[in-house]
């Protein structure tokens, strides 16, 4: 009974903690967050902004209760996996593709790339190296460098859902993509209100 009763008022009060990166914040965690706070009022909710190495290190010393990582993760985590993320070819709208609406990274090799830690990160896997003119934090700006012909990029569908760009937008071939996660110490010692908040990212993903 004891057990019990601490579990409800685990759910009706407290803090949740949560580390992700900037498409995750605008794309699912504000919804969420709107539909948790109209039944659970009293729970607050404090997100963490941050690159993957930030998550990471965030979950890893306990500042956060789960966090937002890619999959397979580096560290030790218990994760839940989420989403396959498609990774896209950005490029300027005049840029001479003809109408193929597949491309191969190295017919980008020598092209100014336009890259921050993040895309650095999903670029290791691919094993190519292209040329890196400018690093960039902030994906809207990637996205306007490439509009204003300063370079190309790779970049994950969900950043760009919901952006408006006058880009060429093209599949990498072959597929890329990153499996989009969340990750803790034990999920299964989160609070109440964490494994609560947790059911409701699954249900906004699952709903788009």
């Amino acid at each position: 009974m004891k057990q019990e009763v601490a579990s409800i008022n685990g759910l009706e009060v407290g803090t949740v903690r949560i580390g992700a990166f900037t498409s995750v914040c605008i794309q699912w965690l504000s919804k969420c967050i709107k539909q948790f706070k109209e039944e659970h009022p009293f729970v607050e909710i404090k997100i963490f902004q941050g690159d993957y190495e930030d998550v990471d290190k965030w979950i890893a010393n306990g500042m956060i209760d789960f966090g937002f990582i890619t999959l397979p993760s580096l560290q030790s985590f218990e994760t839940i996996p989420l989403k396959k993320d498609r990774i896209l070819c950005i490029l300027p709208y005049n840029y001479p593709v003809s109408n193929q609406d597949k491309i191969r990274l190295e017919q980008l090799e020598n092209e100014s790339f336009i890259a921050n830690h993040d895309i650095k990160r999903l670029l290791k896997g691919t094993g190519i190296t292209l040329k890196q003119s400018f690093d960039i934090i902030d994906d809207h700006a990637i996205v306007s460098m490439v509009e204003n012909e300063l370079g190309v990029s790779i970049m994950p569908e969900l950043v760009l859902q919901g952006i408006p760009h006058k880009l060429r937008v093209l599949s990498l071939e072959p597929e890329q993509h990153r499996i989009i996660g969340i990750g803790a110490l034990s999920l299964k010692e989160l609070s109440p209100a964490a494994k609560k908040f947790i059911e409701y990212i699954k249900i906004q993903i699952d709903s788009n």
